[in-house]
């Protein structure tokens, strides 16, 4: 009787064992997914500041040669307006570079938080060494 249930306590410990590596290399998976994540956000964040860079740069341009072709100076009023489309156009920037840190120190954050921990089944083979040893303490 005795051999039976040490071989179901061996059984159970091998079983738990397993499920703690199984934890263990789901938490490596999932840091590393945060870690490329976050790497993937600062590579998008800065493709799209070279496209918001060209964007204004073309958008300048166009504006500028209207006013050329109009025959309107570039004092007062078109400076304004240039000035004023560039504010726009790095308020934009701005923006996005303050959401993408925001991002990326989300995802920094929860790879960090990932650790390789057993968790629950640690607690469970604990709690199944207790359990036998309190189940047996009084046959003597």
């Amino acid at each position: 009787m005795c051999t039976i249930a040490l071989a179901g306590l061996a059984l159970t410990a091998v079983s738990t064992a397993a499920s703690i590596s199984g934890q263990q290399q789901q938490a490596k998976s999932q840091k590393a997914a945060y870690t490329h994540a976050a790497k993937v956000a600062e590579t998008e964040a800065a493709l799209r500041r070279q496209d918001r860079m060209r964007e204004a740069e073309r958008t300048l341009n166009k504006q500028m040669a209207a006013y050329g072709a109009s025959g309107v100076t570039l004092d007062g009023t078109p400076m304004d307006v240039f000035s004023n489309t560039q504010a726009e156009y790095a308020r934009a920037q701005y923006m996005d570079d303050f959401n993408t840190s925001n991002r990326v120190g989300s995802l920094e954050a929860s790879s960090a938080n990932t650790r390789a921990n057993p968790g629950p089944a640690l607690a469970q083979l604990g709690g199944t060494a207790l359990d036998y040893a309190a189940r047996n303490a009084n046959r003597g």
